[in-house]
Formats: C-alpha cells, sequence, structure tokens
C-alpha cells in the first residue's frame, strides 16, 4: 500500500494536459502497454498518469458528457452497467477506470473489505483533506483459507487531498474512508481480479468475520443463501442443500451453513461429510462447527 503525490508524466505538450479527452486517451495507452497489469509494480507505475487526470478538470468533462448523452436520451444508463453512483471513464481489456461520487456524512462502516483487484484512488472534488485509515493482511495469508484467528496490521493514518493517490496491493489491502461532511468526487482505477476473494473484517477488532467470492454471481449466490436461511423457511432446505456441490468451496460452505440454519439433522450429516472435502477451508470450518455443537453450531464465526 502506497500514498503518494505523484508527479505529472511527460510525452504530451502542455495544452495537451489541459485537455481531460488527451488525458484519459495518454493514460489508456500507458495502462494497455503494460505486460502484465496483474502485477502489483506495474500496476503501480500508472500513478503518474493516474495522479494527471486527478489534477485535471476531467469531473467536469465526465459531467457533461453524462448530461449531455442523458438530454438526447432519457433512456440512457451509460457506457457500463454502473451503479448510480459510479460512471464509467475508460475500460481497458485488463482495467478499468472511473468516478465514484462518496455521499456526504456517511454513518461510521462497521466492516472492512480487502480487494480482490489492485486499486488506485484519489479525489477529484474535495472540500477539505480526507482522513484514511490503512490496513495489511498477513502477507503469509492463503487468501482462499479463512481464518478466523487472523487479526489485521494497522498501518498508518493519512490525509489525502487532491492530487494524492493511494495505491492497494490484491489480497492485502484493507482501507477505511472517514465520512466527510461535504461529500466528494473519487477517481478509481482496478485491475482485473487478482485474486478470487475478499475477506470482510469488524472495525473493532480488526479479525475477519467472513469470506467473499470475488465473482459477482458466486456473491449473489452467497447473499440469496444468506438471506434464504434467515427466513428459516423450510421450503428453500432442497434449493440451498443442491448448492452443498457446488464447485466455489466458498459458495458450498455458505451453503452447509444454510441447511445447519434450517434442519440441524441435515446440517449435522453435511457437517460430518464436509470433514472430507477437497478444500481446506471447508474441513477446518467443519472442524470448528463440529467442537461447538450442539449449542453454536447455528451461530458460529461466518468462515
Amino acid at each position: 500500500m502506497a500514498i503518494a503525490a505523484s508527479e505529472p508524466t511527460v510525452g504530451l505538450q502542455e495544452k495537451q494536459l489541459d485537455d481531460p479527452v488527451a488525458k484519459v486517451t495518454n493514460f489508456a495507452v500507458q495502462a494497455e502497454a503494460l505486460q502484465n497489469p496483474l502485477d502489483f509494480d506495474q500496476f503501480s507505475s500508472l500513478a503518474g498518469s493516474f495522479g494527471d487526470l486527478l489534477r485535471s478538470n476531467l469531473a467536469t468533462y465526465v459531467i457533461d458528457r453524462e448530461m449531455k448523452a442523458l438530454a438526447a436520451d432519457p433512456r440512457y444508463i451509460g457506457p457500463e452497467a454502473t451503479p448510480q453512483d459510479y460512471v464509467s471513464v475508460s475500460v481497458g481489456e485488463s482495467w478499468s477506470l472511473g468516478i465514484r461520487r462518496v455521499a456526504p456524512n456517511l454513518p461510521p462502516t462497521t466492516k472492512m473489505l480487502s480487494t480482490n483487484t489492485h486499486l488506485m484512488f484519489g479525489f477529484l472534488a474535495v472540500a477539505s483533506p480526507v482522513d484514511v485509515e490503512q490496513f495489511s493482511m498477513d502477507p503469509l495469508t492463503v487468501s482462499d483459507v479463512f481464518d478466523p484467528a487472523l487479526r489485521l496490521t494497522r498501518g498508518r493514518s493519512l490525509s489525502m487531498s487532491r492530487g494524492d493517490v493511494y495505491i492497494g496491493r490484491a489480497g492485502d489491502d484493507v482501507h477505511r474512508v472517514a465520512p466527510m461532511a461535504s461529500g466528494a468526487l473519487c477517481l478509481v482505477l482496478q485491475s482485473a481480479d487478482a485474486v478470487p476473494y475478499r475477506w470482510e473484517f469488524d472495525v473493532e477488532t480488526l479479525r475477519p468475520t467472513t469470506m467473499l467470492p470475488a465473482d459477482p454471481e458466486n456473491a449473489r449466490l452467497c447473499f440469496v443463501i444468506r438471506y434464504l436461511a434467515t427466513t428459516r423457511d423450510p421450503s428453500s432446505l432442497a434449493s440451498i442443500h443442491a448448492l452443498t456441490d457446488h464447485s466455489d468451496h466458498v459458495v458450498r460452505w455458505t451453503a452447509v451453513r444454510g441447511v445447519m440454519a434450517l434442519s440441524a439433522a441435515a446440517g449435522q450429516k453435511l457437517l460430518s461429510r464436509s470433514l472430507t472435502d477437497s478444500h481446506p477451508h471447508i474441513r477446518a470450518a467443519a472442524r470448528r462447527s463440529i467442537e461447538v455443537l450442539p449449542s453454536e453450531s447455528e451461530h458460529g464465526t461466518h468462515a
């Protein structure tokens, strides 16, 4: 993880550097020229061009572009199917660049997520410096094996102004942005998925609470399983049980826990079967769950 007051890139005439279109084009050319965008050092080399974008009038240009497109077609939803608080600026083969609106006075978060992509962000429009807390996962952590004993290492407390660039490594970086009274516009660069899972951590204990698939479809499956489990509706049992054979081990274990919530008998059978699962995450989680049966198996750590 790093923060830097980036130096302007060279190779463009000064007049061009004032043109956000030219800056985006220059950035895209450099990003596409990377031999391996998933290599963290190569990804980090884009900080100079990224800083050029932060110092430009990119936000004004993009907002004007979107407003004109919306005026021309009220059904316009942007170049990507993105959330309402995000506008895509440019997309490459292994990276995406966009502007995210950070709403003012957001309540303090109780959870933090690790990044499954290499990440770079900075502020295009912000009224005052923004406080950012850095944390790091254990570099020896196996990213696809949940370890409830892991504890985040607290890093630096940063104060980011316009032009500062934050860089985070996939599978290691965890950060928290402090609430802002006036909100902000944040420029975000992400690589393609570099690790397959994201870890969720409790803000107070810095311990992990669950692990989530980076794949959107598998993440949705986990969400649906957990939702159905909370309803305690036995009619969902067959559908959830079928997912205990899913190819993704996090989906499999989430399904096992879902079955446990709906049927103690079926859940105990799955726990026994899970002791010989092909993935060490599930074998270890099953052992932990069996150790606390029968009173706590439905309420233990989300492994």
